[in-house]
């Protein structure tokens, strides 16, 4: 059998130098063909000298660097108009793909199937990748494999045999990825031509020499890659079936719904709340606030052994996923709100899958449109708030848990109490879930109760928990208190938490279930608001006459064990928004069975009620995206838009000074460093070629928790507060005299010129006067002067600079 290796490079010399002689030593009779994308380290002519001892080895040069995929392409376009191979085999040159590997897989492939060389199946592995590149691969695997369908545990290989009549029967020439993506596109095509795909093990191992090429860019086309191949299949059915418009246009209308109030400006705003707090400590996995919020490194002086398996004031899960889009995209507004923005998206799924699977293929849909039009579930999604990942494991843990009690396996409890686990693990609130979990099998489901497979699972919650127990245990040890979240909870008011010592339980319930319900109204159109109100009431009644199902009671109960416990607090929007999506399946509910019972009694009324329905649903969708998405929104709020939107979608010109930044004070940015003592924190690096940064001191806190201080904490920078710095200079010595003689290459000062940047606290102190009249001196000596508008044109910054 006639058998093809492809083996693209771009910058590969060293590796392919040795690569080529393994693989025809374990293939002697197969053609090599190495696909270069005109490497400037002299890839191509390494291979070219290789060609002496090697005949069957050829060089296939393009004119630039187009990507992995389309190298593929002009490589298989290259052997099918060839005309004698049988079998393509496609592997890595950096030794990732031990050619050790080859004979076992194509005694696997001698059926004739695709088969893929699999990292996640029993016998594969990974050998020397960070925590955060194996975490990305297995979710970004799981993440493919749950949107595609494709039967395939590693859908990213690239380690591949291939028939080359099942590929002729592939319209490859449609691909259009040019990252790694391309390797799940090419999957799933075969698969959709009536390939077989199998899996063998192998050992993935990190490349011997040379740079990763993964990027941001490449990860984001990955994220694309399934949702453009469903939509091609929408356009292009199998088997020249006829298109189905009006299904067409339901996909497309529900992708708008998602997509659109989810990711249109979603970088525009800035990070001005507890979302800048968020991501400045995932960035550098640091929990450090700073003033009357101490953590550990404060505490100890050096971080503890337990120190970083939690945060003090929330658990650690949604940091850790926010920590790994950092890893992958860098430091930026993108990295901190996508995580957000993605779980927004897959709860509009899961909830389509848990419709489906407990109803009916309409009814998902329908629930599925609700939840996507939901302005709260949007607003959530856009905001960079740990209930926005905390809402998707709290519906997994729904999801599961229904699955369990219609079949109550060990496995099925396994993994309904590890996403009950996973709900608490990214906050504390989440406990009204297993609330709600135990009043249902006490109420309904009894018999569960003598089940080994329910306490399981109970032990799997517990397991996944771990990392906060022992923080938590630890704390308490040390400083006689728990985390800040749980000392409120308990009534613990320690000194050590002095900012939020006043926050914890309130016996006002009254006016705490009040401002719960105007929470939740709060984010919603007046007329969802009303069709919520009365799908709960009617899923209420319903359960009082023993009509509703498995579902409809567990949300039912999930409900009210959310609002029990925002009764004993004060809960705003983003609390509130961790049952948005309980409450929009209850509104699905109330939605198909009032269109039933008009259709059956009422059929004169029947469109009439749907029309209701549809003009309802279509408004707050229209709500969603003008509160959400749009610059400048449409009408008057509320009755158009939310009021919420002043306070997360506005741009303030911060984003514009981190562009700034980036690009002319710091570029390149330094390798990021994690600190691990507070001496640390302060520690800067400087040579003549970096420069020193003052800022105004009386910058919104929160937005110099993320735009300012990771340069500080995380970079080792010179960067510094005026008010600061001018404090502890010798007599008669100015802040740009003192930085010329620390040996920086220029200093910038950034002065905040729009009372809308200004932190509310410090704008009318005296050190506001300091920084006026720093401005004012520069100003008259004619620095430099750059200056940083928002998005309505206002000057939002001034930064002067000074060579030297």
């Amino acid at each position: 059998m006639k058998d093809i290796v492809i083996v693209p490079t771009y910058n590969e010399r060293e590796n392919i130098i040795r690569m080529a002689p393994e693989i025809f030593k374990y293939l002697p009779d197969a053609d090599v063909i190495v696909v270069d994308d005109n490497s400037p380290d002299g890839t191509a002519q390494a291979v070219e000298d290789l060609r002496k001892k090697f005949p069957r080895l050829s060089l296939l040069t393009r004119e630039r660097k187009e990507g992995l995929g389309r190298a593929y392409v002009d490589a298989f376009s290259r052997v099918l108009n060839g005309g004698v191979a049988e079998r393509i085999i496609t592997m890595d040159a950096d030794f990732s793909h031990d050619p050790r590997h080859l004979p076992e897989l194509l005694k696997a492939a001698e059926k004739r199937d695709v088969v893929i060389g699999s990292r996640y199946v029993a016998g594969g592995g990974i050998d020397g990748w960070e925590w955060w590149r194996r975490a990305m691969s297995v979710g970004g695997n799981f993440y493919f494999r749950i949107i595609s369908r494709l039967p395939v545990r590693d859908c990213t290989s690239g380690f591949m045999a291939i028939p080359v009549s099942l590929l002729r029967k592939t319209d490859i020439t449609k691909t259009d990825s040019s990252g790694y993506a391309f390797l799940m596109e090419l999957k799933y095509l075969l698969w959709r031509a009536g390939g077989k795909l199998r899996e063998t093990p192998i050992m993935f191992r990190e490349r011997r020499a040379g740079k990763s090429k993964i990027s941001g860019r490449i990860v984001f086309e990955g994220i694309l890659a399934p949702w453009k191949l469903l939509a091609r299949n929408v356009f292009q059915p199998k088997n020249g079936a006829a298109v189905r418009w009006p299904r067409v246009f339901t996909a497309l209308l529900l992708v708008a719904l998602v997509v659109v109030p989810r990711f249109w400006n979603l970088t525009a705003s800035d990070l001005v709340s507890d979302d800048a707090l968020y991501s400045f400590r995932a960035l550098g996995w640091l929990d450090y606030l700073g003033g009357g919020q101490t953590t550990p490194i404060q505490w100890f002086e050096k971080i503890p052994w337990w120190g970083g398996l939690s945060f003090h004031d929330a658990p650690p899960l949604v940091f850790a996923i926010q920590r790994l889009f950092f890893a992958v995209f860098g430091f930026n507004v993108l990295a901190a709100r996508l995580p957000f923005a993605l779980a927004g998206v897959a709860l509009v799924w899961l909830t389509y899958a848990l419709f489906k699977k407990f109803k009916d293929e309409k009814m998902a849909l329908g629930a599925a449109f609700i939840l996507a039009a939901s302005t709260h579930a949007s607003w959530i999604g856009r905001t960079g708030f740990l209930e926005g990942a905390e809402a998707l494991f709290v519906l997994a843990g729904v999801f599961l848990f229904l699955r369990y009690l219609k079949n109550p396996t060990i496995l099925n409890a396994v993994f309904f109490g590890a996403a009950t686990g996973g709900a608490l693990l990214s906050k504390y609130t989440a406990i009204f879930l297993p609330v709600a979990i135990v009043a249902y099998v006490i109420i309904w489901r009894r018999d569960l109760l003598a089940k080994k497979s329910f306490w399981f699972s109970g032990a799997m919650t517990l397991l996944v928990l771990t990392p906060i127990f022992l923080y938590n245990l630890a704390v308490f040890r040390t400083r006689g208190h728990f985390d800040a979240a749980l000392s409120s909870m308990l009534g613990m008011h320690s000194a050590d938490f002095m900012i939020i010592a006043g926050r914890g339980v309130s016996a006002n319930f009254l006016a705490n279930f009040k401002t719960a319900i105007g929470s939740l109204g709060a984010l919603s159109s007046r007329p969802f608001s009303v069709l919520a109100l009365a799908a709960f009431v009617y899923l209420c009644a319903k359960t009082i006459r023993g009509k509703s199902d498995a579902l409809e009671r567990f949300l039912l109960i999930a409900a009210f064990a959310a609002l029990a416990m925002f009764s004993f607090m004060s809960p705003n929007a983003k609390f509130t928004a961790i049952i948005v999506p309980l409450l929009t399946a209850i509104v699905a509910i109330f939605v198909f069975a009032a269109a039933r019972f008009f259709k059956e009694k009422k059929p004169t009324l029947s469109k009439l009620a749907i029309g209701v329905f549809v003009a309802v649903i279509g408004f707050e969708a229209f709500y969603s995206v003008n509160t959400n998405a749009l610059a400048k929104p449409i009408g008057a709020s509320p009755v158009f838009y939310a009021p919420l939107r002043s306070d997360v979608a506005r741009n303030l010109g911060f984003n514009q000074l981190h562009e700034y930044i980036r690009e002319k004070i710091f570029n390149p940015l330094p390798k990021l460093s994690n600190p691990r003592s507070f001496g640390e924190l302060g520690r800067t690096e400087v040579n003549e070629e970096t420069n020193a940064l003052l800022f105004d001191e009386t910058v919104n806190w929160f937005a110099y928790s993320w735009y300012l201080q990771p340069y500080i904490a995380y970079y080792r920078l010179p960067v510094v507060s005026l008010e600061l710095y001018s404090r502890y200079l010798p007599p008669g010595l100015d802040p740009i005299s003192a930085f010329q003689k620390s040996g920086v290459n220029g200093v910038y000062y950034v002065f905040s010129a729009n009372d809308g940047v200004l932190d509310s606290v410090k704008k009318k102190s005296e050190m506001r006067k300091i920084e006026v009249s720093f401005a004012a001196f520069l100003e008259k000596n004619g620095y430099l002067k750059d200056e940083i508008r928002d998005n309505s044109g206002n000057v939002a910054f001034k930064v002067y600079y000074v060579k030297f």
